[in-house]
Order: C-alpha cells, then sequence, then structure tokens
C-alpha cells in the first residue's frame, strides 16, 4: 500500500480529495506498488508488473492519460510499461524494459526531448535513440544515465542545469 500526505490542491494525495493532510492517507483504489514518484503537482507510481498509474494536476498532460485533466484517483498510463519514473514540476519520464526514455507533460522548454515544445499528453520517446539505466527529473529538464556511461540532458538550461558550459 502506498501512503501520501501535504499539500493537496491539485489531488496529488491519490484519495479522492483535495483537502490537505498533516499525516498519511492512503492511496485510494486498493492497488499495490513497488515505486513512487513525487513531482511538482502530480504523483505517479509503479506496479510490479511494470504498470504506471498517475495522479493529482494533469493540465499539460503529466499524467500520460492522453489528455489535460487532473484526476484525485490513480489513473493507469494505459499501453506503456517503465521500470523506473522521473517527475519534474509539469513533466514526466520514465525508462522502459529496452532502456528506451519516454517523457509527456509540460513541454515549453524542450524537456520531452524530442526536439519540440509543445505539450506532450502520452509518452513520447525522447530523441537520439540512447538507452538508458536511469533518469533524473529537475523543475524544466531531464538528465539521464546511458547504458554506455555518457549523461544526456535536456529541457531548460538557463541557469546552467544541462551542463554544456552555457546558459
Amino acid at each position: 500500500k502506498v501512503y501520501c500526505w501535504g499539500y493537496n490542491e491539485w489531488a496529488q494525495l491519490g484519495n479522492g480529495a483535495i483537502d490537505n493532510s498533516s499525516t498519511p492517507v492512503e492511496v485510494a483504489g486498493g492497488l499495490v506498488f513497488d515505486a513512487i514518484i513525487a513531482g511538482g503537482n502530480h504523483t505517479c507510481a509503479l506496479t510490479a508488473a511494470a504498470e504506471a498509474y498517475c495522479w493529482g494536476y494533469g493540465g499539460s498532460g503529466q499524467l500520460g492519460l492522453g489528455t489535460a485533466i487532473s484526476s484525485d484517483l490513480p489513473v493507469q498510463i494505459e499501453g506503456a510499461q517503465f521500470e523506473s519514473l522521473a517527475l519534474g514540476e509539469s513533466h514526466t519520464c520514465g525508462v522502459d524494459a529496452v532502456g528506451a526514455a519516454h517523457c509527456w507533460g509540460y513541454g515549453a522548454n524542450g524537456q520531452i526531448g524530442n526536439d519540440d515544445t509543445t505539450d506532450g499528453l502520452v509518452p513520447t520517446a525522447v530523441a537520439g535513440g540512447h538507452s538508458f539505466l536511469a533518469l533524473a527529473a529537475g523543475g524544466n529538464h531531464t538528465c539521464g544515465i546511458t547504458t554506455t556511461g555518457p549523461t544526456h540532458c535536456w529541457g531548460s538550461g538557463v541557469k546552467g542545469e544541462l551542463g554544456y558550459g552555457v546558459n
């Protein structure tokens, strides 16, 4: 079982309500998760079968449901399985079983990683064809460690976040 607590204006606690909670509340649905990841105003979790569920604010598509809607309950991202997830402020990324990275949600700063700056409503492959071991997401950027060693970053680099020596 998964429990969440804290600020809940966007239903990121996943208990079917929007009330803040200073004590842990069980995420609704009776689902069993192996991992839970928190973003800016949304939360996602993974089952043992690599099924991804997200809830909370979805106004930029960061829940991966094919539309820019929010949900106060966990909703499965259909047709996608992920070994790990990384959540930024308003975008979500995941690594699948073969190491391919996919991102969705707010994309104005390129954080979807597909050479576009539009929002992604469903998981979209990150450009470059790299195989990733792990991803980490910041507010408006994402970085990943590849299976061959190099780290790649994409998204906003206005304060040097991408590590390329330029702002």
